[in-house]
């Protein structure tokens, strides 16, 4: 793998006792993975998250990183520190396009603040299958966000872009260790061929997001992860 790995714990707002916070560490275990995690489990202040997550990256700003989750609010301060013009590929169940909730900085407002940055260009949600009243009319209004199907991706060009994957767009029937499972999701096949299409020279970043280790005690959800991140070892 020519990324470099890095693991970041948080799930700030999560819905259950245990989250995403110990996604890093049970991927570390399932994959053999060497790699960092830096935790923010006792930070209570989630703009105090982002800023010591954006300086983490600023150190490595001319490396190609792929980050492990936590919850999806990680995706703003990773691209924060983004100089050049950028696109983003972002799959997700949800649009996490709320002003705000819990704060202007949540998992369900990221992609709105990610939208915002000065040099993000266009970020194409695929895989959402829910919009909330609010989100809808943002959608709707937006230049910059566009919905489509993993179909047309190939259909897609840009020079310089980041893939950012919640796990909640795979279908729960595989990928049940999630938040706010939604059924009608994209299959483990259909998601290997969208990333087959975008892992190319001008992906210079990836992040996997949202998997919650203790909602599933049935194995399905682990043996996705060892064949994901073996997919991605070879891939990236």
């Amino acid at each position: 793998m020519n990324y470099k790995t890095i693991g970041i714990s948080t799930a700030k707002y999560r819905i259950f006792d245990s989250g995403a916070e110990k996604a890093p560490y049970i991927i570390k275990k399932l994959i053999n993975g060497n790699f960092e995690i830096h935790n923010f489990e006792d930070e209570k202040s989630q703009i105090k998250i982002n800023n010591k997550i954006t300086k983490i990256y600023e150190k490595y700003k001319h490396e190609k990183i792929l980050t492990i989750g936590g919850d999806h609010s990680i995706t703003y301060p990773i691209l924060k520190k983004i100089e050049k013009q950028f696109d983003v590929f972002w799959f997700d169940a949800h649009p996490d396009t709320y002003d705000n909730y819990k704060g202007k900085y949540s998992h369900a407002t990221v992609l709105k603040r990610v939208s915002e940055l000065p040099n993000c260009n266009r970020v194409y949600l695929i895989g959402h299958r829910v919009e909330e009243k609010p989100e809808k009319i943002f959608l709707n209004e937006s230049k910059k966000v566009i919905r489509t199907d993993f179909k047309k991706l190939k259909n897609i060009k840009s020079k310089n872009y980041y893939i950012s994957l919640d796990l909640d767009v795979l279908d729960p029937s595989i990928m049940p260790s999630v938040d706010h499972a939604l059924p009608n999701g994209m299959k483990y096949d259909e998601l290997i061929k969208s990333l087959d299409l975008l892992i190319k020279p001008e992906l210079f970043g990836m992040d996997v997001v949202e998997f919650v280790p203790d909602n599933d005690s049935s194995g399905k959800s682990e043996k996705i992860i060892k064949k994901l991140f073996s997919y991605l070892n070879k891939k990236l």
